[in-house]
């Protein structure tokens, strides 16, 4: 009953599981008994000399989760604290900052080893919870988690944490709400906001009780309290007199890259620049217009005409034609996010 409302696959054995998804029992159970198999680890290196640990799933455990994610895991309510893995214009890194952006005072919170403190027991009881048996939720389970944790790399681990996360938001927005504060979670990053500084510095103990109590690590060394005296950044933008912006680093990089390859007439980098101005300007609207006069007056220099080439790259718009951001996904932004969190 409950998987007919919620519009999710009747699956209550391997076979029916087996015709619903166009696979094999037997490479059903190879994904979901011998995952060392699917999966190649890599250490990728972080700001503070660290490492974080990517696992990366072969194409066909890729495909069998990302049937997972689309006919199960996408059609499953989330909270609208939420804000991060999500289409539309009431989430994502603009969307979050601007829930705090009226706020004196932030307090930022970094949950540490974020997806890897998602378990398996958690993992099988999401997919019980909605209606699955043991069986069908274990398998379940076992194709989405890795060495008994949700894998950072799996196209299915962004939904989950947010799905696992569920109970955690509404616990924290009561919390929140109670005292006045504003409260959302970009992924493993939590915010709260007000206008009263103490108040907001009263409500840390309770916070931190109610994270601890859900399994998840705080990362101390990430604890930010931002005030009027201080930069405030809020998923990796800056909140300027209510106004959300993009740090002035990310666009001093855009401006170097197109003058390298204006003034070089070496475009084979275009794709990444089109990027970075097709996000920035998803923050700020103007930013284009900005960006097209930098474009023409580096072209109007007479050093940098070599070529008619260069102009007709320009007149085409090769360097500004990008896609709508209206509806782009966050995990589109991997290669900005290193700039601005």
């Amino acid at each position: 009953m409950i998987l007919e409302t919620l519009g999710l696959p009747k699956i209550y054995d391997i076979e029916s599981f087996s015709t619903e998804i166009g696979l094999s029992p037997k490479i059903l159970y190879l994904l979901s008994q011998k995952q060392y198999l699917f999966y190649q680890n890599k250490q990728i290196p972080k700001k503070d000399g660290s490492s974080r640990q990517i696992s990366i799933p072969s194409t066909s455990l890729k495909l069998v989760q990302k049937w997972i994610k689309i006919k199960m895991l996408d059609k499953l309510p989330l909270s609208d604290f939420s804000m991060a893995f999500r289409k539309g214009k009431s989430y994502g890194i603009k969307k979050n900052a601007e829930l705090h952006k009226y706020d004196s005072y932030i307090l930022k919170i970094d949950l540490k080893d974020f997806f890897h403190s998602i378990n398996k027991t958690k993992v099988f009881y999401l997919f019980k919870g909605v209606g699955y048996n043991n069986l069908i939720a274990n398998i379940l389970t076992n194709i989405c988690t890795y060495e008994d944790r949700v894998p950072q790399g799996a196209i299915t681990s962004p939904v989950i944490s947010n799905l696992i996360c569920k109970k955690l938001d509404y616990r924290l927005s009561g919390v929140a709400s109670k005292r006045g504060i504003s409260y959302t979670r970009y992924a493993d990053d939590m915010y709260f906001s007000c206008d009263d500084e103490i108040l907001l510095r009263k409500a840390q103990n309770i916070i931190y009780k109610i994270i601890k109590e859900d399994d998840f690590i705080i990362n101390n060394k990430k604890i930010k309290f931002m005030s009027p005296h201080s930069k405030k950044f809020v998923t990796g933008l800056i909140i300027n007199d209510t106004k959300v912006l993009v740090p002035k680093e990310m666009k001093r990089k855009v401006r170097s890259m197109l003058h390298h390859a204006i003034a070089t007439g070496d475009y084979n980098n275009i794709d990444s620049i089109k990027g970075y101005i097709s996000f920035i300007s998803s923050i700020e609207k103007d930013y284009r217009i900005k960006i097209e006069k930098y474009c023409e007056e580096l072209i109007d220099k007479k050093q940098y005409r070599v070529s008619n080439d260069l102009v007709d790259k320009y007149n085409n718009n090769n360097f500004l034609k990008t896609k709508s951001m209206e509806y782009i996904q966050d995990t589109e932004f991997n290669e900005y996010e290193e700039l601005i969190f």
